[in-house]
Formats: structure tokens, C-alpha cells, sequence
């Protein structure tokens, strides 16, 4: 039997996670990358010093019925049928932007049972990492699949978080060059040469 490409312990004293390295080579920042729980917007905030917007492109939610079967109706109701009504099958795309570029894009399907929750993810449209954060929720984290194929293709994760009233698979894309040290710098200065571009053309028009 192989050894689990990656593992995690937490206890009140120690935090230990590893990744094994013959099943998936990553870089140490890449380690951080794939192994956030919720954090990703500011892991990645944190290494581009500097924004990083939430674009959301899907966001469709299909609310549940109950499903009554003949040995065991449920009438309207009862507590169980309230409970399934308050249940949404959600798929959801989202993109992470620094400086205009796309640094992800993450394809989750979601399952809400709390109408709070609903009104957070959906209506809101906020953020996973910051509903987490709002909610005042350390979110359950497993990591399922990370792919590192050689460049130019992009990595990928797959991951689950989850707590009481919502469950997250996520699916995450990263350009090859996400934890490469040089590209904080070479999107600062491509964010700087369009706002001069702007600015210069503003001043022509005049």
C-alpha cells in the first residue's frame, strides 16, 4: 500500500503536515499553496503584497425538495420536511485576480443546509475564506488530489471543507508560475506600466 500523498495532524501543541515527496514534488511555497484551508486569498495577498479580488462567474443554486418515499411519506409539515426545503445543491466559479491576472480559478459544488449561509454564499456572493472568517468557523479541511505536471500546464487541487450548515468541494487551477519568487514584482510592474499608459493618455486628451 502506498503512503497518502499528503497528511495532517493538529493537536493543542503541534502542527505537523507533510506532503510526500515522490507522490508530488512542490516547492515550499507550493506546499502552502496547496495546503490552505480557507486562506488561499490571503496566503496569495500575503506573497503578491497586494489585493487580491474575488470574481465571481457562477454562482447557481437549486434548492432541494424532500423526496418522500411510499414506506415512509413526509407531509409538509414536519420537522423533516423543513429541513430538506433549507437545502441547496450550489455550483459555484470563481476567480482570484492580482493586478488583473488570474491567479485562480476554483469550480466548487457546495451543499448548504443553513439559510444564514444561503444568504452569505449566495445572495452575497461572498467569498469561501471570507465566509469562514465572518462566520467565526475554522472549516474541517481534507485534502483529496494535488497535480504538479510540468510547465507550462497548470496545478491543480482538489479539497474539501466543510462545517455545520455547509459542505465544500473545490476544485482549484493555478498557473505553473503561482509560487515562482519573481512574479510579485512582474505584476507590479506591469500594473505600474498600464497605469502610466492611462494617465499618459489622459494628459494627451487634454
Amino acid at each position: 500500500m502506498q503512503p497518502p500523498m499528503y497528511t495532517e495532524s493538529v493537536s493543542p501543541t503541534r502542527v505537523d503536515l507533510h506532503f510526500d515527496p515522490a507522490a508530488v514534488a512542490l516547492t515550499p511555497l507550493e506546499r502552502v499553496i496547496m495546503s490552505s484551508n480557507g486562506s488561499l486569498q490571503r496566503v496569495l495577498s500575503a506573497f503578491y503584497n497586494a489585493p487580491i479580488d474575488v470574481k465571481l462567474v457562477k454562482n447557481v443554486a437549486v434548492p432541494q425538495a424532500p423526496s418522500p418515499t411510499p414506506d415512509a411519506p413526509v407531509s409538509a409539515g414536519t420537522d423533516e420536511a423543513a429541513a430538506q426545503a433549507s437545502r441547496w445543491q450550489v455550483d459555484r466559479e470563481i476567480h482570484l485576480l492580482c493586478q488583473g491576472e488570474v491567479l485562480c480559478v476554483a469550480k466548487s459544488s457546495l451543499v448548504i443546509t443553513s439559510p444564514d449561509y444561503y444568504d452569505l454564499l449566495i445572495t452575497r456572493g461572498v467569498g469561501l475564506g471570507q465566509f469562514f472568517r465572518h462566520v467565526g468557523v475554522l472549516p474541517a479541511f481534507e485534502l483529496l488530489e494535488v497535480r504538479k505536471p510540468e510547465a507550462p500546464a497548470d496545478m491543480f487541487r482538489l479539497y474539501t471543507l466543510s462545517c455545520p450548515g455547509v459542505v465544500c468541494t473545490i476544485g482549484e487551477t493555478f498557473p505553473h508560475w503561482i509560487a515562482d519568487m519573481d512574479q510579485p514584482t512582474r505584476l507590479q510592474a506591469a500594473a505600474d506600466a498600464a497605469a502610466e499608459a492611462k494617465a499618459s493618455n489622459g494628459r494627451a486628451s487634454h
